[in-house]
């Protein structure tokens, strides 16, 4: 039979037991646990709260419950760092072939897993985009059905993208600045749904309604759209290879330069 401070452990998450005595935070630190569905066997503490950092930091609306799971993040972090010891304060190494720390465990943290992808090389700063606003729409609506599936997909196509996929990626998340949804939303809209690729597809309906929501002050629902019905268009196929092309040509010219 289990004591109750093994029962009372079983119910914090590792947030807040690395963070300890810092009850000020602990609103913000539980917030945290419970919208990512991370618990006290959660294995990548360490790389979670640096990505979390990070991708805070990027949000460029500063509301004050963004600002709060900031502070209890850098909390987390400098308690973490006073672990020495601490076998649940240690960098956890990516591994397998989409090369993520969480490996195999997908399923069980669809959400820390997405946000834990290191993005392929070309799309690495849409990739850090999508995230950012990906942790914005979910610190709005963290308990609508869909949350989990939407960052399985986004997990997916930063790890393994295909040149539709990129297609799209490059097309709404330019890395060049579009620092808020209402202008990502417009370009989402802007997009004609032209795709042959599955993915891709689903891909447009899930930035389209990801924006709504971290536009929304209250949230959005997260409903399914209609289908993206593929066309066959000889146009379409060699405006998007044409497209392709430029982008392999302008990323090889970036790479040679000094």
């Amino acid at each position: 039979m289990q004591s109750g401070l093994e029962k009372n452990r079983e119910r914090q998450g590792v947030l807040t037991e690395l963070a300890g005595d810092r009850v000020a935070l602990a609103p913000a630190i539980e917030r945290l646990e419970k919208v990512l569905g991370i618990h006290h066997e959660f294995p990548a503490a360490f790389n979670l709260v640096r990505e979390l950092k990070s991708l805070l930091a990027q949000i460029s609306d500063k509301s004050v419950e963004v600002k709060e799971c900031l502070e209890a993040i850098e909390a987390v972090e400098a308690a973490g760092e006073s672990r020495i010891d601490d076998a649940r304060w240690v960098e956890v190494p990516s591994s397998g072939r989409a090369g993520n720390p969480l490996g195999e465990r997908f399923k069980k943290y669809p959400l820390p897993s997405f946000l834990l992808q290191e993005p392929f090389h070309s799309i690495r700063a849409q990739g850090e985009h999508l995230k950012a606003l990906f942790l914005t729409a979910l610190l709005k609506n963290s308990e609508k059905p869909g949350i989990a599936g939407m960052a399985d997909l986004f997990r997916k196509v930063m790890a393994h993208p295909d040149q539709e996929v990129i297609f799209v990626l490059d097309s709404f998340l330019q890395p060049t600045g579009l620092n808020s949804a209402h202008q990502l939303s417009e370009n989402v809209d802007r997009a004609p749904p032209d795709y042959k690729s599955k993915r891709a597809g689903d891909l447009h309906r899930a930035l389209k309604q990801l924006t709504a929501i971290a536009r929304s002050k209250g949230g959005a629902e997260i409903v399914p759209l209609p289908p993206v019905h593929p066309r066959q268009s000889i146009r379409c196929v060699k405006v998007f290879n044409t497209s392709c092309r430029l982008r392999s040509m302008s990323a090889a010219m970036a790479i040679m330069s000094p």
